[in-house]
């Protein structure tokens, strides 16, 4: 890892679906660490299905960053607001499905 971006998806919990994803990812990864540790054969596969599932989880945070983001602009563009509400009630307010 050499930026904390890289970490982020494996940090936040978005949903369920995500937390399944993070949890794959840390089997296969210690399945390749104890493979590689003890020289047994590694799989080729099994790097790249790491290297998918990584992939997988910071496009799935990168769009639900995004559509928390886009959903607080809308908040804040909207003349009629209420002011002084929380996250959960912006996102529940403003979100869009």
């Amino acid at each position: 890892m050499t930026h904390f971006a890289d970490l982020m998806p494996e940090v936040l919990f978005l949903d369920d679906a995500h937390n399944i994803l993070r949890e794959e990812l840390i089997e296969k990864r210690i399945s390749y660490k104890t493979k590689k540790y003890y020289a047994t054969h590694i799989t080729p596969s099994l790097k790249e299905e790491i290297i998918q599932t990584k992939r997988k989880m910071r496009k799935r945070a990168e769009e639900e960053i995004l559509r928390r983001v886009n959903t607080i602009h809308l908040y804040l563009l909207d003349p009629g607001r209420q002011e002084y509400i929380s996250h959960e009630q912006i996102f529940q307010t403003y979100m869009k499905a």
